[in-house]
């Protein structure tokens, strides 16, 4: 059985940076992005979204504009401890800002230089 790391596409980078993400119309859940690559992330929130709910989520990135992106929940833990990391819900990024692709860029050459 093939498990989900397996099939990435690209690299998984360890970050801690505050997210805000929007589920439809519900009010805005604040929380930390603690990995992500050029196709989604992990987001560590208290209030999870089962798999298949649409997101839209906001990256502050260390004084730069704010990365914006659109998404769909994939995964979601609910207990963190249960299963060696923390809660909260993996996402699929299927649209992105050009300041998502500058910010990745970034990153990508960092991890190439193995300063990441």
């Amino acid at each position: 059985m093939t498990s989900s790391r397996d099939r990435r596409r690209s690299p998984r980078v360890a970050i801690d940076l505050p997210i805000e993400l929007r589920f439809t119309l519900d009010p805005a859940v604040r929380g930390r992005a603690s990995n992500l690559s050029r196709e989604g992330l992990f987001a560590e929130v208290d209030q999870l979204r089962p798999p298949g709910t649409l997101v839209r989520l906001r990256l502050d990135v260390d004084g730069a504009e704010p990365v914006m992106a659109v998404g769909v929940v994939v995964r979601q833990v609910e207990d963190g401890r249960a299963s060696g990391g923390p809660r909260g819900v993996g996402i699929l990024l299927t649209s992105t800002s050009e300041a998502w692709e500058r910010y990745w860029d970034d990153v990508s050459v960092r991890i190439r230089s193995g300063s990441a």
